[in-house]
Order: structure tokens, then C-alpha cells, then sequence
């Protein structure tokens, strides 16, 4: 029997045939995009790690700037990603940082769905949307089952959620140019309101015969998360909205929930609430 909400859309099935937003993602474009000295969330991350203490899980690192920075304050950090060439280049940078930062911090491949460490966490963070690449149910509640089992009991899983205040237009739109890294890229999204996903296709403009890169990102309802924290035994503590500061026009916030073990939701027959 499948766990979770099982094929319950006729669609489901070819969410395993998209590529992860990230898979073979280049580390230099990554720091491009998100330098080292890139931490928005750092002040909020700081705080809570004061309560809490550590050590502290960093998932979907990326190139470590938010661990580096953990580290460099003191505190132990673990971080996870899944692709290779990310983890590559956060154990160069850290032969570039201080015999302390390097003592303090440990990178490793991993899958946030499937990990396994001998340790418990004060705090365990996945911060800029990083759960939004994370496509069905049965990805959602693997991940949170993983990091409930790897908090200590009075620890806490910082997470920044992508949701929605509405949805999307559901159909392609029209191609649209931007620039990146110094060169001109073409896009065009479409997205699918049964499944909450949504798709970006980009290709370099002077070489329109390549193969598009494929961005996938799952969409959440406030009410939905909820569900899905409660089902493995997690609840909001607190929330801090739109670290990113976007536009009042976009259709979804970023909200940054703190959550705190509880006991397992476990549904019953006749059970109404």
C-alpha cells in the first residue's frame, strides 16, 4: 500500500519524470546567485539557534553560506545537499576559511528524504524555499518524518515554505528574455493546478537548439502544510513572513515556520476534525 496521499491525480505519475530543479545545477552559477555574503535569514536563524542551541542540520545547503556563517559564530553545523557539485565546492571554500570554521562545520551529499546521522539537532533549518523541490505528498512526509527523527526533544525545524495566495495562471504563457550571468536566456512557464506544480523551461538565446532546462516547484496552501506537519507529528510554534521581501503583486509570501514536536495526528474512522 502507498503511503501518504497515494495517485490520487492522473497526473501523478510524471512528477517522477521531472528533473530536480537542482540536479546537475552548476556551483558557480549557485554562487552567483546566492554569494557567501548572501544571508538574509541569518538574524532570524541566529536567534532561534540562541534558544536552542545546537548542533545545528543545515538542509539544502547549497555551497554552505548560511553554514559558514553558523560556524563562524561558534556553533557545530551539519549540512546536507543533493547535488554533488554544491558539496564540492563548499569543502573548497571551507579549506579557504579558518582552522575553527572548518573543526565547526561538516558537508556531505545527502537526499532531505532520506538521511541518516547519529546525532540530534537543536535546530534544524531548510531555508530559501528549498521544501518548494520537493514535488508529491510522499517527498513532503519522508523529509518532515527524517527531521522529526533527528531533532532532539525540545528542538525546533525552521523551515521556509513557499504560499500561495492564489494560483497561478494554469496555462503556458508567452516567452519572455532575461539576463544571467551575463548571458541572454529565454523562458516560458506553465502550470498545473491539479497538482500545484508549476514548470519553467529556459534555454540560452544563442543556442535555441539545445535542450531546455527544466525548473519544477510545488506550490502549498497554508492549510495543506499543516496537514502534512501534523500527519508526522510537528506543529507551528512561530512564523516569520517574506524574508525575500517580495512585491505585494506576487501571487505567494515566504513564510519561515518554527515547528515543534507533537504527538503524530492519527486519523480515524467516523473521525470529522
Amino acid at each position: 500500500m502507498q503511503r501518504g496521499w497515494g495517485n490520487w491525480s492522473p497526473f501523478q505519475g510524471e512528477l517522477e519524470f521531472l528533473p530536480g530543479a537542482y540536479d546537475g545545477y552548476a556551483a558557480d552559477r549557485q554562487c552567483e546567485e546566492r554569494p557567501f555574503d548572501y544571508l538574509p535569514e541569518l538574524p532570524l536563524v541566529l536567534e532561534f539557534a540562541g534558544r536552542y542551541g545546537g548542533p545545528i542540520l543545515d538542509l539544502g545547503c547549497g555551497t554552505g553560506r548560511l553554514a559558514f556563517a553558523l560556524a563562524e559564530r561558534g556553533y557545530d553545523v551539519y549540512a546536507l545537499d543533493l547535488n554533488p557539485a554544491f558539496i564540492v565546492r563548499a569543502q573548497q571554500e571551507a579549506e579557504r576559511r579558518s582552522p575553527s570554521v572548518r573543526e565547526r562545520v561538516h558537508f556531505g551529499v545527502g537526499d532531505a528524504r532520506d538521511f541518516r546521522l547519529n546525532l540530534r539537532f537543536g535546530l534544524i533549518l531548510m531555508m530559501d524555499q528549498a521544501f518548494k523541490y520537493l514535488l508529491r505528498h510522499d517527498d513532503h512526509l519522508d523529509c518532515l518524518s527524517c527531521v522529526r527523527a533527528h531533532l532532539k526533544d525540545e528542538g525546533r525545524f525552521l523551515v521556509e515554505h513557499r504560499c500561495l495566495f492564489k494560483l497561478p495562471d494554469a496555462g503556458p504563457g508567452d516567452s519572455y528574455s532575461f539576463v544571467e550571468g551575463g548571458q541572454e536566456w529565454l523562458g516560458t512557464d506553465c502550470y498545473d493546478a491539479v497538482q500545484q506544480v508549476g514548470v519553467s523551461a529556459f534555454q540560452a538565446a544563442d543556442d535555441l537548439t539545445a535542450t531546455p532546462t527544466l525548473q519544477p516547484i510545488r506550490d502549498f496552501t497554508y492549510a495543506e502544510l499543516s496537514l502534512l506537519h501534523r500527519v508526522v507529528g510537528l506543529e507551528l510554534d512561530e512564523v516569520t513572513s517574506d524574508l525575500d521581501e517580495r512585491q505585494p503583486t506576487t501571487t505567494y509570501f515566504d513564510a519561515a515556520l518554527l515547528l515543534k514536536k507533537c504527538e503524530p495526528w492519527r486519523w480515524k474512522r467516523g473521525q470529522t476534525g
